[in-house]
């Protein structure tokens, strides 16, 4: 019989538990939750940064041979993904000449699923670790897999998916890490995939109109519009709680909540940014119920 190590692979795994499944289910949003599933599982073996890795510097591209060799790269990542009822699992191999590549391409699809499912008001939270596992289609077990379980379930807390502190001990976590643009920094010192990454550095934007002169939408539009679009999905998370109100789900909303008013604070601080009627998240109710935890 194998050994436990010829049995395990060091890989990179991301464990997400999609939040009120039970409640969506129940609702109108199944067809298109189990849609946008389907779509990440359709698209999952797509690598995102393909196109970077065959093409030179002049974003030209490059030898037949290489691009071959980096078609035999993808292949030897071995991403494996797994659905089951509100949980994804999604495993990269942790081949030391591809770690790079990988970690990059399981935070890249793990961010594309986050808002994904955020423009359908879903929220996820989650884990994601390095460690000894063995992932095989839906077949998925073994030590990172507890571990990544473990995050999502007695760490996260609220709508995020965070990266194991434990990782971060190590030089080349921290330099990955320090190269990828979507990882926040939470106020309680995990990092990890939110929902207001996308909003960093838009502050130099406030200064200009809401058109460019070529009449396309500028960013400070696109602030306006995904501002708008997260404080939709909390308002809607929260009506959806009121159908089934538990106090630890008050309490996720809630955090989310004051992330949300602290964005319009901080974007209206600048002097020159319009809330054009924005409200802020009346989280009294929120706050109510967390008082009874």
């Amino acid at each position: 019989m194998d050994s436990k190590e010829e049995i395990f692979k060091y890989r990179l795994i991301a464990f997400v538990d999609i939040l009120a499944f039970k409640e969506l289910i129940n609702s109108e949003k199944h067809n298109k939750l189990i849609g946008i599933i389907k779509k990440f599982q359709e698209n999952a073996s797509e690598p995102t940064f393909f196109e970077k890795f065959v093409r030179n510097d002049d974003g030209l591209e490059i030898t037949e041979q290489k691009r071959n060799e980096a078609e035999d790269a993808i292949e030897l990542q071995n991403q494996q993904i797994a659905v089951f009822s509100d949980l994804i699992v999604m495993s990269y191999s942790g081949a030391k000449q591809y770690f790079d590549w990988s970690f990059k391409e399981l935070i890249s699809k793990m961010h594309n699923l986050i808002w994904e499912l955020r423009s359908a008001d879903i929220l996820v939270r989650g884990g994601i670790t390095y460690g000894p596992l063995y992932h095989d289609g839906p077949l998925c077990l073994g030590p990172a897999l507890i571990r990544a379980y473990e995050l999502e379930d007695k760490e996260a807390d609220y709508p995020r998916i965070i990266i194991d502190p434990k990782l971060l001990r190590f030089k080349l976590f921290n330099r990955l890490v320090a190269k990828i643009g979507t990882i926040e920094s939470f106020e309680d010192g995990y990092i990890g995939l939110g929902y207001t990454a996308i909003f960093n550095g838009m502050e130099e934007e406030m200064g200009r109109g809401y058109e460019k002169e070529d009449g396309e939408p500028s960013p400070k539009f696109h602030l306006h519009y995904e501002l708008h679009n997260l404080y939709r999905t909390i308002i809607n998370n929260q009506n959806l709680y009121w159908k089934n109100p538990k106090p630890k789900a008050a309490y996720k909303l809630n955090w989310l909540g004051k992330q949300y008013n602290a964005l319009l604070d901080r974007f209206l601080a600048v002097g020159n940014f319009q809330d054009g009627g924005m409200p802020k998240i009346d989280y009294v109710k929120l706050i109510d119920v967390e008082a009874s935890v």
